[in-house]
Parts: C-alpha cells; structure tokens; sequence
C-alpha cells in the first residue's frame, strides 16, 4: 500500500462530520431557501419595481413568503413588520431545513466521504486568510469604482443592470481564468463584489434611490439568483464526485 492510499485513508477516517453538523447544514439550506423565497416574493407583492429605481408610490411594496411579512403603509418611513407572518416564516425555514438535514444525515457516510476528497487533494492547501493588504486592494478597488461611477451620467438601466446581472457578472469574472482553485476564485469574487454594491450605492444617491433601498434591491435580486447558482453548482459537484467514488470503489 503507498503512501497516498494511507494517505487518503486517514482523511477519510478523520473526516467523519457528525450527524448534528449535517443537521446544521440542512437548517442553513433551508434559511437560504426561504430567504430566496422572500426575496422573489417582493415582484409577485409589490407593484413592478417600486422606490427600488427610485420611483416612489405609497402602499406599492411588499415582501413575504408564505405570508407577507412587510407591507409599506402611509408612505416612506412607515414599514411595521407583521410578526405572526414573521412567525411563519421563521418556522418554514427550520421545517425546510429539518427535511434537508435529515436527508443530509441519511446519506451523511457518503458525503463524509466525498469531503474526504477535497480534504487530500493537494489543492486544497491554499488558505484563505484576512490581510491588511487585501484590505487595501479591496477598498482602493472600491474607491475607483465610485470614481468611475461619478465620471458619467447616472443612468436607472445601469443600476437595474447590477440588480440583475450582478451575480451572473461575478459568476463569470470567476470562471474566466483557466486552471485558478476555487479559493483564488473566491480571493476574486470578495473584492468585485463589494466594488458592485459600492457602484449600486454611487449610482442610487444621484437617481434619488436611498441606500436601504439599494441595499434591498441587492437583496431581492441577488439572494434568488446567487442560492440558485449555488444548487446547480452544488448538484454538479455532487455529480461529479459520486461517479468518481463509483469508479474508485470499483477498481
């Protein structure tokens, strides 16, 4: 027996998350799914795009799922939170979540052993980490967005732009380099996403568009998009990785 069948054997005996971490991460899948419901729930509640692009109108916002959670009432400023709807909320999402873990927990043997795989590949050594000079690089970045931003007439279809194609932006910008690990694709993406919402926000001051309200549109329109590139390439993986455990068992 090599050195790399031990090797892969001890990852794989190291690796085994418990059945309460499983659960865990069923209950964050069930958060995310619901949190995308809510979000998406704003187009179905709402009259078209509302003071998100800056065109005021009382009474024309809502927001909730499977009950409206929040309504806008007597024009801006007024936004009670409906509690019991709240309530609904909060409790579709551990019931989603339950479902999810438990299924995670059935079949958590193979998904320990799936997470042994990345665990010994060499590539996996990378380490991400928080710096001053990352720090830097992120806000001289968002500086120079801001100043791009200024540079030109303020248009509502460029802010519209990012609400919609934000996360499809940034998903390509990180699949563009070829032969990158997903942590330095990921060392990408922190930077450029904050350099988005900082346009967003440089754009929304002189639209008339106040910052929660931008700050809510990349919600609405980021969370749905973002939680559905996240299943796909989840469900891909997954794929991916159960076929080459298949063959590995086989030979």
């Amino acid at each position: 027996m090599d050195h790399q069948t031990l090797t892969g054997e001890a990852a794989r005996e190291a690796r085994a998350d418990s059945a309460g971490l499983w659960m865990l991460r069923g209950l964050l899948v069930g958060t995310l799914l619901v949190g995308a419901a809510n979000a998406v729930s704003f187009f179905f509640r709402s009259d078209g795009w509302g003071s998100l692009l800056g065109h005021r109108a009382p009474n024309d916002e809502a927001i909730g799922f499977p009950l409206a959670i929040w309504v806008e009432s007597g024009g801006y400023g007024t936004h009670p939170i409906r509690w019991i709807p709240l309530g609904c909320c909060v409790l579709s999402a551990v019931v989603i979540g339950l479902l999810a873990g438990a299924v995670a927990m059935y079949h958590r043997e193979r998904l320990n052993a799936i997470l042994s795989r990345f665990s010994t590949q060499a590539d996996a050594q990378i380490r991400l980490r928080f710096t001053i000079r990352g720090l830097m690089i992120t806000t001289m970045l968002a500086a120079i967005t801001v100043a791009a931003v200024r540079s030109f007439t303020p248009r509502v279809e460029i802010l519209a732009a990012i609400y919609l194609c934000g996360p499809i932006t940034l998903i390509g910008l990180a699949f563009l380099p070829r032969g990158w690990r997903w942590q330095q694709r990921v060392a990408l993406l922190t930077p450029t996403t904050v350099a988005l919402i900082v346009a967003a926000m440089a754009l929304g001051q002189p639209l008339g568009v106040e910052f929660d309200k931008v700050m809510m549109g990349i919600f609405i329109c980021w969370t749905p998009q973002s939680v559905l590139g996240a299943a796909v390439l989840t469900v891909g993986m997954l794929y991916r990785e159960l076929h080459a455990l298949g063959r590995t068992s086989v030979s």
